[in-house]
């Protein structure tokens, strides 16, 4: 009776203990997901991160802890990144703010990453560092360094595009006006041609009405003539039979006459006495 009474005891601590196992199990992983989720823009969880770090290594069963692990690594990651390589504002302070820290102790090995030092990037290799780049102005770094770097290249390379940008103005300038030129010059030409052939026809319209005009006159001129000529022929032929008319009348007075005379020379005739 008294064993099966131990059992029962035995087996209700044991369930006791799980059932308090299981609420502090998922109050860990409850707080654990409110640091992996956390917004690293503002500040970066250190504390909590290295308190979750170290319960995680004994409790590596926990949902969140190998996010946990990847984050420390992340942390890792930038500091020896920064140390690599501290141009910048951003690794200057995160250098500084790390190594202040005691979560420096227990980050684990690791090797620098790249860092972008153009302008032209989308995000930086860590977590850390692409949280915090817009608290010190890591873009607006890598433009100046950038400018440093490349920027009396480009000003010589945007020389020499303005100059062949000039020239190449210049010379579309020079074939337009060329063009121009030559579209005056042909339409002058036509208009010239157009003027010539204007002028042909007028001339040779005048000359036409003063051919037209010349005939007239001769014309006119020849009629006038051969009306002058059939007056003179008609005054020549009036005075011929005129002077023929006068002529017949000439004769016939003189035949009158002789006849007078013969008459009268035949009256003395047979009036004379002396004369029979």
């Amino acid at each position: 009776m008294r064993l099966i009474i131990l059992n029962i005891a035995i087996v209700l601590a044991l369930v006791g203990c799980d059932t308090e196992h299981e609420r502090w199990k998922k109050a860990m992983e409850k707080d654990m997901q409110s640091v992996t989720n956390s917004d690293w823009r503002d500040d970066i969880p250190f504390d909590r991160l290295l308190a979750f770090s170290k319960i995680c290594q004994q409790h590596p069963y926990l949902k969140d802890c190998q996010i946990i692990f990847d984050q420390i690594q992340d942390i890792a990651n930038t500091l020896a990144s920064c140390q690599e390589d501290q141009r910048s504002t951003l690794c200057q302070n995160m250098v500084r703010i790390i190594l202040a820290h005691p979560i420096a102790s227990a980050l684990p090995k690791s090797s620098a990453l790249k860092l972008p030092d153009t302008p032209w990037f989308w995000s930086l290799p860590t977590k850390a560092l692409d949280a915090q780049s817009h608290k010190y102005g890591y873009r607006t770094e890598t433009i100046s360094w950038w400018w440093q770097a490349w920027g009396s290249h480009l000003l010589s390379l945007a020389a020499l595009f303005l100059v062949i940008g000039t020239v190449i103005n210049w010379r579309s300038d020079l074939i337009d006006a060329r063009k121009k030129q030559a579209q005056t010059n042909a339409r002058e030409y036509a208009e010239r041609i157009e003027k010539e052939k204007l002028a042909k026809k007028l001339e040779e319209k005048r000359r036409i009405e003063s051919d037209l005009q010349e005939k007239y006159e001769r014309a006119i001129a020849t009629a006038e003539k051969e009306s002058i000529a059939a007056e003179m022929a008609a005054e020549r032929q009036a005075a011929d039979a005129a002077a023929k008319l006068a002529q017949e009348q000439a004769e016939a007075q003189k035949l009158l006459q002789s006849a007078l005379q013969k008459t009268k020379k035949s009256r003395r005739k047979k009036n004379d006495p002396s004369s029979t």
